[in-house]
């Protein structure tokens, strides 16, 4: 699977496309060896596919299926009494990888375009230690970008963080390390903060990413990441034209002045 089916050579995404990667695995028994099966797994759970483990009928060894599906265990592990629930299931399974975020090396480049509205999930490791950073931004259309350490697909009812990126503004967010090391709560406040346990420097915090389009029928993008604080000076085209004007009248009034 991880490197047969998921090869680019055999039509899969790249990854800056920024897609998920959903692989399926159904199972109406149990393996010759538990312990290979699950090695299996975790290579391919690390080279960025997302497992879901389904399990039909009552010969089925819980403890491997768990091994097999990605975490949490309660959204990624199904075990079925029979072949009949899994017309049912199936539409649970497309619901469930539609909403499931991409992961995405901090340093890739993703570019797309979403449709009006439209909604694309991302999840990064960032470095504690260094802090990270995000930039959005826009040659068609605008969005908005929602992050989160603790919600899987932050949304306008549930996030830690939100900036919004259009053709004359890129969006750049910077998580520093005290943020990172700070539980917030899901609505976006500080109502609850519980500083976590000291951890090693390089400890890796996993971000959630949304994106979510605006209203126009073509919103196109660009996402970049990085450690650390990476972010540019202000690109917005709005800012920059008001200093031109203001810099006309300044020299206006000078000149002005200058003949009194």
């Amino acid at each position: 699977m991880r490197t047969d089916m998921f090869s680019e050579n055999n039509g899969a995404r790249p990854e800056d496309d920024g897609r998920p990667r959903i692989g399926i695995v159904v199972t109406d028994g149990k393996s010759r060896d538990s312990g290979k099966t699950a090695a299996a797994a975790r290579r391919a759970i690390d080279a960025g596919i997302v497992l879901f483990a389904v399990g039909v009928g009552a010969g089925v060894d819980i403890p491997e299926l768990n091994s097999i599906g990605s975490t949490p265990v309660c959204t990624h592990v199904f075990p079925l009494t029979d072949f009949e629930e899994m017309a049912p299931f199936v539409k649970e399974i497309e619901t469930k990888s539609c909403q499931e975020p991409a992961p995405v090396k901090t340093g890739t480049v993703v570019t797309g375009v979403l449709l009006a509205n439209q909604k694309q999930f991302f999840s990064l490791q960032a470095n504690r230690s260094s802090g990270f950073t995000v930039k959005v931004s826009m040659s068609v259309g605008t969005t908005s970008l929602y992050a989160s350490t603790k919600v899987k697909n932050p949304s306008p009812a549930s996030f830690e963080h939100k900036v919004t990126a259009s053709t004359t503004q890129t969006a750049q967010l910077y998580l520093s390390p005290s943020q990172l090391s700070v539980g917030l709560s899901a609505s976006g406040t500080a109502q609850s903060r519980v500083v976590r346990q000291a951890s090693p420097d390089n400890e890796q915090v996993q971000v959630y990413l949304t994106l979510e389009a605006g209203s126009g029928s073509q919103n196109e993008f660009k996402m970049e990441s990085g450690h650390g604080d990476v972010r540019s000076s202000a690109t917005n085209v709005s800012s920059m034209a008001g200093c031109l004007v203001f810099s006309l009248l300044a020299f206006l009034l000078s000149s002005f002045l200058k003949d009194l």
